[in-house]
């Protein structure tokens, strides 16, 4: 999950997590709860898959692929 949706709600990514524990996702409620637009591991110590808070800039990378296709 990327952009606005993934960076500011943590509602969206305690849903898009939910029920994912049989893939090793486990995330800590709190630590989600208040992490809005930072980078951070929301993932429990015990969670065997990393759950990360990634800023994305779309605008930044479709300017650098269009550079790269126009060469």
């Amino acid at each position: 999950m990327a952009g606005t949706v993934g960076e500011r709600s943590f509602i969206m990514r305690q849903r898009i997590c939910q029920g994912l524990d049989f893939l090793g996702i486990d995330i800590d409620n709190d630590l989600n709860n208040k992490s809005e637009g930072v980078e951070v591991d929301i993932s429990k110590p015990e969670s065997r898959v990393k759950v990360l808070i990634v800023k994305t800039d779309e605008t930044e990378e479709i300017a650098k692929e269009t550079l790269r296709l126009s060469k």
